[in-house]
């Protein structure tokens, strides 16, 4: 499924496996397109026996939290539709009405480690927090994080959240420099190779960062261990399920060996560019967190990412001669800074780096909730600048928000069959929560 209206009518195969499909699951339901939601449905209702029926009568289970990230460019699903907006819009916004049960998970499972962590998040997420708290979050401005003696390179890792992808970029290209000038790390590049037609264009765009570029590096940088985000999922990966657009993961070799492709070399700030005649077939990647075998003959956790043949868009360079243009290339990223959005759903064991994050650019209000939540435990989190209560005004999340939060809080119930002992501590969250 890919949340548009269905392009033919579904095979008697598809129509057999969804036949099979009991429970749908929409994970990030925050970050969920409402036109997206209402595709999902469409496409759903044509595989089913019963079309008149929501995601053709399947039951709809929707993990998420609506104080996270919005959708980008997009509506919410809990934003009621204007009687101009298209018929996907509509349908989204009457799936989302339809919630008939709420879990509502009162413990921060990320930060349950760290009460004292998870207590701070858990109002900064509300928009209220207090002195006390405030001053402990001060407290990690420049703070450096204590890495264990056994600590391993190639599992460590420690994001820069930043707000933007220009900067993104910035600080990734500084840090590939960086880290090969201190501890001698050869570099490779690897240039997008263009079709006959989309050569000359792409020969003039070969310093463009990725964030113009759909992800996609024109001239991708990068030496063996450095971490990288997989940003488009390679159609032979389709069985490995943990391959998915925002995964990250180490470089940890290539194929074929860089000793046996052709290359030339140049200097830039001392640092030594190994650059590749041509692709490699494969780029090893060691994908962080999974120690289990991904594909066939490769080592736990590792999987060869092959060069991707795709169409790019190329609407932010005005005056080309053509809007678009096609190349092999792998679609990887570095991964020293993230933006909050390809974080959310991460899990950062080893901590964050927080940069302030510019509200005037139409930064999301749950932004700074989003890019605090990624760490463990507060020893885990470095800000590079004082928190004020002027800037977290800024990330106040708006009313709208929380009356619909609220609203699925109201219909919270436990179950009949839910013990005793649950329904005390469910009574027990309930007084609590009026009293805040």
């Amino acid at each position: 499924m890919h949340g548009a209206e269905p392009r033919s009518v579904p095979s008697t195969e598809m129509k057999t496996r969804f036949g099979l499909v009991v429970l749908v699951v929409i994970d990030e339901i925050s970050i969920t397109h409402q036109t997206l939601l209402g595709g999902t449905d469409s496409v759903s209702r044509s595989m089913s026996r019963t079309p008149q029926k929501f995601m053709g009568g399947r039951h709809v289970l929707f993990i998420g939290d609506l104080l996270q990230l919005p959708p980008v460019g997009g509506h919410p699903c809990f934003e009621a539709p204007h009687d101009t907006a298209n018929r996907l819009r509509h349908a989204g916004y009457a799936i989302y009405s339809a919630i008939n049960f709420v879990v509502f998970l009162v413990k921060n499972m990320r930060a349950r480690l760290d009460p004292v962590y998870a207590e701070i998040l858990d109002n900064l997420r509300w928009g209220r927090i207090s002195d006390s708290q405030l001053e402990k979050l001060n407290c990690r401005v420049n703070e450096h994080v204590e890495v264990p003696p056994t600590w391993n390179s190639s599992a460590f890792y420690r994001p820069v959240v930043v707000c933007t992808n220009r900067m993104r970029c910035a600080i990734n290209h500084f840090m590939i420099f960086k880290i090969a000038g201190v501890y001698g790390a050869t570099v490779f590049e690897c240039m997008a190779q263009p079709s006959a037609r989309s050569k000359v264009i792409v020969e003039n765009i070969a310093n463009a960062t990725n964030d113009v570029t759909d992800r996609v590096p024109m001239k991708l940088l990068f030496y063996i261990g450095m971490p990288v985000m997989i940003t488009r999922k390679h159609p032979s990966l389709v069985d490995a399920d943990i391959i998915a657009n925002g995964v990250i993961g180490n470089i940890v070799g290539m194929f074929p060996s860089p000793g046996s492709i052709d290359s030339t070399s140049y200097t830039v700030n001392g640092v030594i560019i190994h650059r590749l005649g041509q692709l490699p077939e494969l780029l090893l990647i060691k994908v962080h967190g999974n120690e289990s075998t991904l594909i066939t003959g490769f080592p736990e956790g590792v999987i060869g990412l092959p060069r991707l043949h795709v169409s790019l868009q190329l609407k932010r360079f005005p005056n080309l001669a053509q809007t678009s243009v096609t190349v092999d290339q792998f679609t990887v990223v570095p991964a020293f800074a993230c933006t909050t959005e390809k974080l959310q759903g991460q899990t950062c064991h080893d901590g964050v780096v927080v940069t302030p994050l510019d509200r005037r650019k139409g930064i999301p209000k749950q932004t700074f909730y989003v890019a605090l939540s990624r760490a463990t435990r507060l020893a885990g989190l470095t800000l590079t600048d004082i928190v004020t209560r002027q800037y977290l005004d800024n990330f106040r999340p708006n009313e709208a928000t929380v009356t619909k939060m609220n609203r699925l809080i109201e219909i919270v119930r436990l179950p009949l069959y839910a013990p005793l002992s649950e329904l005390v501590r469910f009574n027990s969250f309930w007084k609590a929560r009026q009293h805040t």
